[in-house]
């Protein structure tokens, strides 16, 4: 019996990690195919002027960020704290195509996290893709949505044990263009 919830465990971590790949490998082949033929993907029509060159700070559950937006493309340098964790990493936008009143876009995110718990305190990083809608809700003011799936690294600083694995994560963020 034990020998069963043990292997129902690991076919459940191993199904989760496929996919959480094959959900990678569709994230990168499209932003692979974006970048390679963008034609293919965008429509020209539904750029909001005050979008393109601009730079803009943005509220996210839980933290902020600042950036800039060139044309199709996002930079970001991205802080999450909800009062014992703490993150702070990069993050890359592709608007690959538009629409009236939105855009949707391909991103990439890395964070370095310290994080602290009643039985643990550690370090480590956050990284993936995502896939996402950014809704124009007034002139300078936006909401964005993106899932994708990231690669979790975690290390307790006392005893070094580490977990990683892969999760399904949703980013929310309104941004404020200036």
């Amino acid at each position: 019996m034990t020998v069963g919830k043990e292997g129902n465990i690991v076919i459940t971590k191993f199904a989760a990690a496929t996919t959480g790949r094959r959900l990678l490998f569709a994230t990168f082949f499209l932003l692979a195919l974006s970048v390679l033929y963008p034609g293919l993907l965008r429509a020209e029509e539904g750029i909001d002027p005050a979008q393109v060159n601009s730079y803009f700070f943005s509220i996210n559950y839980p933290g902020v960020g600042v950036g800039w937006r060139f044309h199709r493309h996002s930079l970001e340098l991205k802080t999450y704290h909800d009062g014992t964790n703490f993150g702070i990493g990069p993050r890359y936008d592709y608007h690959w195509t538009t629409f009236d009143g939105g855009t949707l876009y391909l991103s990439t995110e890395y964070l370095q996290v310290d994080f602290e718990g009643d039985l643990s305190e550690g370090s480590g990083e956050i990284y993936g893709l995502g896939q996402g809608l950014e809704l124009f809700l007034a002139e300078n003011y936006t909401f964005g949505v993106d899932v994708g799936p990231y690669q979790v690294d975690l290390e307790d600083d006392d005893t070094s044990i580490s977990a990683d694995g892969w999760e399904i994560i949703m980013n929310l963020n309104f941004k404020f263009y200036f």
